[in-house]
């Protein structure tokens, strides 16, 4: 049945390509530099007419749904038109260079960020990253979410991980956006590994519930909560509640444990932190 999914979702694939609906790249060099859970993120140099440009792939999860694969696609398609300054581009698709065609692979292509993700850049930068640079970041940053909820699209899976920062702008990764790239139990571990990030709400939940109703619980709302905690680690330069021991770190913040108010913080940045 797996199998014939995949089937299924490979020829919509390449009709979407032969239509011209995605862009299709070679590409050279291709090197894993993430894995979470299962789910590897690669870095690649996409071959673009005589142009050579660096990217982040990501294979897509071959246990998904036609309708699933659809929708995600659908969705980064749909992105990919926004040509927003603060979402990551979505170039396009390619295939892996697996000769079996019964494990016909196909990965997204989205834009590299030349300065890491915003916690790898935090981290290098900690000692000498000035207030106007994080009030930038801030106001990239409040700006991506408002206009996703603009295009009443939740992200549901914002962390300091998931954001790059290129040219020394920040911007959303869209793989983040469109998580079902993902099979669904990664994404539980995903946000179990962010769980500084999450909407408290979501571990209320009983946890009998699938991993898709959990994720139906994510709103707008939890997307503006997962910006607070970004906010306050862009002013801190730390990660949320690194600084203390806790027994039960997820049991503390649904019962309302929250960061402490940050000391000497830049009075511009104060009306988009609060």
């Amino acid at each position: 049945m797996a199998f014939f999914t995949q089937k299924v979702w490979v020829e919509w694939i390449e009709q979407g390509l032969a239509n011209g609906e995605y862009n299709y790249y070679d590409y050279k060099d291709l090197n894993n530099v993430e894995q979470i859970g299962s789910s590897k993120v690669y870095k690649a140099i996409m071959k673009k007419d005589e142009e050579e440009i660096m990217v982040v792939m990501k294979y897509i999860g071959n246990k998904l749904s036609t309708r699933e694969v659809q929708s995600e696609l659908k969705l980064l398609r749909k992105i990919r038109f926004f040509n927003n300054d603060h979402i990551s581009s979505f170039y396009g698709i390619t295939k892996s260079d697996s000769n079996d065609k019964n494990q016909l692979k196909y990965m997204v292509m989205l834009e590299y960020g030349d300065g890491g993700s915003l916690r790898e850049y935090l981290q290098n930068n900690s000692e000498n990253l000035h207030w106007s640079v994080r009030l930038k970041f801030a106001r990239q940053l409040s700006k991506a979410i408002e206009f996703l909820h603009e295009k009443n699209l939740i992200h549901k899976n914002l962390h300091s991980n998931n954001i790059i920062i290129n040219e020394q702008d920040l911007k959303l990764n869209a793989l983040g956006i469109t998580c079902k790239m993902e099979e669904s139990s990664n994404i539980s571990i995903n946000l179990q590994n962010y769980l500084t990030y999450v909407d408290p709400q979501y571990f209320k939940i009983p946890s009998y519930k699938s991993s898709e109703d959990k994720q139906s619980t994510l709103t707008k709302k939890s997307d503006i909560y997962s910006l607070g905690i970004l906010l306050w680690e862009l002013a801190s330069m730390r990660l949320p509640f690194s600084n203390e021991e806790h027994s039960d770190l997820q049991k503390e913040i649904m019962e309302g444990l929250r960061e402490k108010d940050i000391d000497g913080i830049d009075q511009d940045y104060i009306p988009i932190y609060k």
